[in-house]
């Protein structure tokens, strides 16, 4: 499957390569991830949502909960974006960003500093952590320990 050249936006030829091959779950991943990179979140949700319904890979699986449960999040909707981020990080301990965003969630959303701190600390620890994004955790992290007292 190959992007068509010429005319339109990457995101355009994207669209058009899936209505061709409308079951292919990574194609709208990586559409998914366009949307969700420029915070278009609606378009998002229905590629990710459509991935889960229709026999995803264990990755992809992973990373549809992932991006569904920030998108909750975001939307102010803390239990419901826990419930997915605990579902990505189930499947995969490892995932970073599921174990980053429900971090986050946690400490924001729920205020439970008590389980969000050890998991910011696991993210901190990953080898593959950019260090553009580094300080804002170690951030939250120090935030966390403060508040519990630890820091």
């Amino acid at each position: 499957m190959t992007v068509p050249q010429g005319e339109g936006s990457t995101l355009e030829q994207m669209e058009a390569v899936l209505a061709d091959h409308p079951d292919s779950n990574g194609m709208r991943l990586a559409i998914a991830g366009l949307y969700f990179d420029e915070a278009q979140y609606l378009p998002a949700m229905e590629h990710y949502t459509y991935v889960l319904e229709h026999d995803p890979l264990p990755e992809e699986e992973i990373e549809a909960l992932s991006r569904i449960g920030w998108m909750a999040h975001i939307t102010g909707q803390p239990e419901t974006a826990v419930g997915f981020l605990e579902q990505a990080v189930a499947l995969d301990p490892a995932y970073g960003e599921a174990k980053l965003f429900l971090g986050v969630v946690l400490l924001y959303g729920t205020q439970d500093v008590e389980r969000a701190l050890p998991l910011l600390e696991e993210v901190l620890a990953l080898p593959d952590l950019p260090d553009s994004i580094r300080p804002d955790i170690e951030a939250m992290a120090d935030e966390a320990r403060a508040i519990l007292g630890d820091g």
